[in-house]
């Protein structure tokens, strides 16, 4: 009978150990699905915030664009008050007739030298040092 009630008690302890177990693991549980549900929040935020973003980035472009069609039309009508139709206008030109522009320059180059040109040119707003020389060497290499 004592190995009996041994047994009893051992089995009682192991279900409660169980017990506890379950309600710890419960309460992890809890907290986890509470984890899930703010991260699930946090990203629908991100992601209405980024769609917001790009719409926004939709307006500013098409903003922008008319911005230069109605610049474009502008300095048209200026040109045409002064009388010179915009039609028969030259093409933009140097001032020295036997000067190379800085865009045909660099369209004579090749490859990343041409983009990093195209780069240096648009951020500094003249010809890179280097183009005249690069021009150069591909030429003297061409009649070779």
């Amino acid at each position: 009978m004592a190995d009996l009630n041994a047994t009893i008690d051992q089995l009682t302890s192991d279900v409660s150990a169980r017990d506890a177990t379950i309600t710890e693991l419960q309460g992890n549980l809890t907290a986890a699905n509470e984890r899930v549900a703010a991260l699930e929040a946090e990203a629908k935020a991100t992601e209405d915030a980024l769609k917001a973003i790009e719409t926004e980035s939709e307006k500013l472009k098409a903003k922008e664009a008319d911005v230069e069609k109605r610049a474009d039309s502008k300095a048209k009508e200026k040109v045409a008050a002064l009388g010179f139709p915009a039609g028969k206008l030259p093409a933009a030109t140097s001032d020295n007739p036997g000067e190379v522009s800085a865009e045909d320059q660099i369209r004579k180059l090749r490859g990343s030298e041409r983009i990093r040109a195209g780069i240096e040119f648009k951020q500094k707003g003249k010809l890179p040092d280097w183009v005249p020389d690069a021009v150069a060497k591909l030429e003297a290499a061409a009649k070779k």
